[in-house]
């Protein structure tokens, strides 16, 4: 996976769309889109293409912030 191009398009999703979807969208609701993001894109063979609906983002950020909380215990 080439991150630097995973970066550069969740950097223009989130600008024109992302931070649109979280409550606040501050860094800290981007750095758990940042996490579904890129474990969206570990589970698609397209290159540069997420195939995911925008409720499964929401579960996916749901789980990654479950997680930090849990490791913050």
């Amino acid at each position: 996976m080439d991150l630097q191009k995973e970066s550069d398009l969740f950097e223009h999703w989130w600008e024109n769309e992302g931070q649109y979807h979280r409550a606040g969208g501050n860094e800290y609701c981007k750095t758990f889109a940042w996490e579904s993001w890129i474990f969206a894109k570990s589970q698609t063979d397209l290159p540069g293409q997420i195939t995911i609906t925008h409720e499964r983002l929401q579960e996916l950020i749901t789980i990654a912030v479950k997680t930090a909380l849990d490791v913050k215990e």
